[in-house]
């Protein structure tokens, strides 16, 4: 599900400065934001997800 909510921004999210927002609708265990952040990871080891 990840993937799905980033897949056009993978060139976006190599850029520093670059700020997305994400919302967990479901309000749950925060395994949306688990994943998203190590997705994130993956592709700009210094990216931070702020929640």
């Amino acid at each position: 599900m990840v993937h799905l909510l980033f897949i056009n921004d993978d060139n976006l999210l190599t850029t520093p400065g670059t700020v997305r927002k994400m919302l967990d609708p479901t309000c749950g265990t925060g395994g949306m934001l688990a994943e998203a952040q190590k997705y994130m990871h993956r592709h700009h080891e210094q990216a931070q997800l702020w929640v």
